[in-house]
């Protein structure tokens, strides 16, 4: 996450294979898409990106070295650190995690789910998606101005 709290921006979705190597180097370890899955980069245990038409359209955050520009916040801190870079997130009662919709430029919304454990962030999965393809709560974010 990058940018001001009322206008959080999330780096990594919708770019290109070489725009990802040209920022991050070269992955650790790479698998080909198959019909039912998508090609996958990551570099060590802390960063798996997927993308789906050479777009990035999900990523997932493991460990604390991919942090936040504004109040440093990521994997290991505590919560509220997190819920200061979004304004929007609450508590998904489902699925018991955390979540915040981040509004693109193009219209799509970054889908961050946040997985916490004793207070502190455990995982970050940010994924690409549609107004179309919100799923109830995502809908209810919507509603509450996020």
């Amino acid at each position: 996450l990058y940018g001001s709290a009322t206008r959080p921006s999330v780096l990594l979705l919708g770019m290109t294979r070489t725009q990802v190597r040209t920022c991050l180097g070269r992955a650790s370890s790479t698998s080909r898409a198959t019909r039912t899955r998508p090609e996958r980069w990551s570099y060590g245990r802390g960063l798996s990106i997927s993308f789906r038409s050479a777009r990035v359209t999900e990523f997932t955050l493991n460990d604390g070295r991919f942090r936040t520009s504004r109040g440093g916040a990521g994997v290991g801190s505590p919560l509220r650190a997190l819920g200061q870079a979004l304004p929007g997130m609450r508590r998904d009662a489902r699925t018991r995690r955390q979540r915040a919709l981040v509004r693109r430029p193009d219209g799509r919304y970054a889908d961050v789910r946040i997985r916490v454990t004793g207070g502190k962030v455990r995982q970050v999965v940010v994924s690409l998606k549609a107004r179309s393809r919100l799923d109830a709560f995502g809908r209810s974010l919507l509603r509450r101005g996020t």
